[in-house]
Formats: structure tokens, sequence, C-alpha cells
């Protein structure tokens, strides 16, 4: 009698290897685009731009990365 694979590691590796390039490919147009709109949406406060792209993108990558494990 041989143990049952419970997480099903055949299936589940191809799984996260696809969700990782869909999630990365998205994270950079998703940058791309917000980049251009809170360049626009904050004139003049360059800096306060740049930190808030950075936390939307750690926000973006948490929530992806919490949903697919």
């Amino acid at each position: 009698m041989h143990p049952t694979n419970m997480y099903q590691i055949d299936d589940y590796v191809p799984y996260s290897i696809a969700c990782g390039v869909l999630i990365a490919g998205l994270a950079i147009v998703l940058h791309w685009a917000g980049d251009i709109f809170l360049h626009d949406s904050f004139r003049d406060k360059p800096e306060l731009a740049r930190a808030v792209a950075r936390l939307l993108d750690i926000g973006f990558y948490l929530v992806s990365v919490g949903y697919v494990g």
C-alpha cells in the first residue's frame, strides 16, 4: 500500500509556476500604467509617487501570492 500524495505535487508545481509567471507579468503591466497615473497625481511630490507605487506593488504581490497559495 502506497501513501497517498495529499498535495498532488505533479499538479501543484506547474500551477505554481504558471501563476508566478502570470503574477510577474501582470505586476509589470500594472506598475507601468500606475506609474504614469501616480506621477500625474503627485506632480509636485515625485518621492511620494515612488513610495505609493512601491506600496501598491508590495500589496499586489502579497494579495496575489496569498490567493494562489
